[in-house]
């Protein structure tokens, strides 16, 4: 069985042409100017055309009929024919000529209601008693359509069924601003257009110019969402992990973390009611971390007895005991960690679970350090997350009434291991999760699995100061346990 369809193309319709024709399908026609064509194609190879790269979407074709003639006319419609055709029959009192003595006194077929007093850019010769059906990418809002008031009468989406009007295009409304616009000069209007309040999908429409492949749908509108961080002037994350993903549609996953410095200082003792103190300050210091040394020692002092700490005000204050392990020392180190204010490190995954290559980190650091990106008093370094490794061990047993091959069974267990190496390494602090794994294993047609690793494990994602990490495949062993019953 053949349906129709209307398939849209990432670029023009030339790749996907033949690929239809591959899959015994028809053309009908092609609308260039959407890059898309309208085709009619047997039902079960619709899959085959779907995985085709350059394929951006694929919906059923909507059947159009005729628009009906009002009575007694032959080259027009009333406006009450177009709301039938677009919403269904109505039940109404009204005939066409009750509908005509209702709209006599409008300036135009398009109002709705009619206007307040005003100053209109159109005059009684221009559009009086006319209705504009245009078939075409569609009409967006634009205030050059609803100013002074709304001119849009009626909607139709023979592509997604939306009921609010939209233009994925710009060519439909372009058509429409010049049937219908309000003939404004430029800058009479001086408000900002309203926009949606959301968006249900995103679709990249442009050509790269440089780099690698175009970014999918998916990565193009992740992109989008961290847009709004790149207009912040302080710093956000988000700015840095926008600008960095900008760099390469190869980037999978970066993270920008202000980490915690530490540093080990040596500090002068000093000598006050027979008590030697040494001071520090102008950091934020953490005291859980800090530790006290005599000079060149690598042992430290035992706290609360060799030595006591107090950390007011930004200003850090360390009593040597009298009769302690620091009782002689003139000199003290100490090693702390402080909150690194102005430190940024970000760090890079690529799509295939790799650590970026010195190309790319060279590229997302320009990128970052450029003076309308990065705040002045930011120091931004690209470092590569931490390796976590981990094996994979098991065996798995195959029911005896199975209706798969031994050797079918087997490819299906091998690509599910596969999907799950990819999706363990594809995004930065990921724990290693086995439970994915017996996901994808039990989808194969196995009956059981006996899981010997990997174990779960929490990896760092990239708060709180540490650096993320990415799981790695150390060793890899599949056992074929053989058939069992039920």
């Amino acid at each position: 069985m053949t349906t129709p369809y209307i398939i849209f193309s990432r670029k023009n319709c030339t790749a996907i042409r033949s690929c239809i024709l591959q899959n015994y399908g028809y053309i009908r026609y092609e609308f260039p100017f959407i890059n898309a064509l309208a085709v009619e194609v047997p039902d079960e190879k619709i899959p085959n055309i779907r995985a085709h790269k350059r394929v951006a979407m694929i919906a059923r074709d909507g059947s159009v009929s005729k628009l009906p003639l009002a009575p007694g006319h032959t080259e027009s419609v009333d406006i009450k024919s177009i709301r039938q055709i677009i919403h269904g029959p109505k039940e109404s009192a009204d005939t066409n000529e009750n509908l005509k003595a209702k709209n006599q006194n409008k300036k135009t077929a398009f109002m709705l209601s009619k206007p307040k007093a005003q100053s209109l850019p159109f005059t009684e010769n221009q559009g009086f008693g006319t209705t504009i059906a245009i078939i075409d990418t569609g009409v967006a809002p634009h205030y050059d359509l609803i100013k002074p008031y709304n001119r849009i009468i009626a909607f139709k989406d023979f592509v997604n069924d939306r009921t609010e009007p939209y233009d994925d295009d710009g060519h439909g409304t372009h058509v429409a601003g010049i049937a219908a616009g309000n003939g404004y000069a430029v800058g009479q209007l001086n408000v900002i257009v309203d926009v949606f309040d959301y968006y249900t999908s995103c679709t990249n429409i442009t050509t790269s110019d440089d780099g690698s492949e175009i970014a999918s749908d998916e990565e193009f509108y992740e992109l989008m969402r961290e847009s709004m961080f790149a207009f912040s002037t302080a710093g956000a994350g988000g700015s840095y992990i926008y600008h960095a993903k900008s760099v390469s549609t190869e980037i999978a996953d970066v993270q920008a973390v202000r980490p915690a410095v530490v540093k080990k200082v040596t500090l002068d003792l000093y000598t006050k009611g027979g008590v030697k103190y040494a001071f520090w300050g102008g950091d934020t210091i953490d005291l859980s971390s800090l530790a006290v040394y005599a000079k060149g020692s690598s042992t430290a002092a035992s706290a609360d007895t060799d030595y006591t700490v107090t950390y007011e005000n930004g200003l850090l204050q360390v009593a040597i005991a009298a009769d302690g392990a620091l009782a002689s020392a003139s000199q003290i180190d100490v090693s702390l960690t402080f909150d690194g204010a102005g430190h940024v490190d970000i760090y890079v995954l690529m799509n295939d679970g790799t650590i970026a290559t010195t190309e790319i980190k060279n590229a997302v650091l320009a990128a970052c350090n450029e003076s309308k990106v990065r705040p002045l008093a930011d120091y931004v370094s690209v470092k590569d997350p931490g390796l976590v490794s981990y094996n994979i061990d098991f065996t798995y047993y195959v029911p005896t009434d199975t209706t798969l091959s031994g050797a079918a069974i087997q490819e299906a267990v091998d690509a599910a291991v596969e999907e799950y190496i990819a999706w363990q390494s594809g995004k930065l602090g990921r724990d290693i999760n086995p439970d994915k794994l017996r996901d994808l294993l039990f989808h194969t047609g196995v009956k059981r699995i006996v899981l010997r690793s990997p174990a779960y494990k929490v990896l760092e994602g990239g708060k709180n100061n540490a650096a993320p990490q990415i799981a790695k495949l150390g060793t890899k062993t599949i056992v074929n346990g053989g058939y069992e019953d039920e």
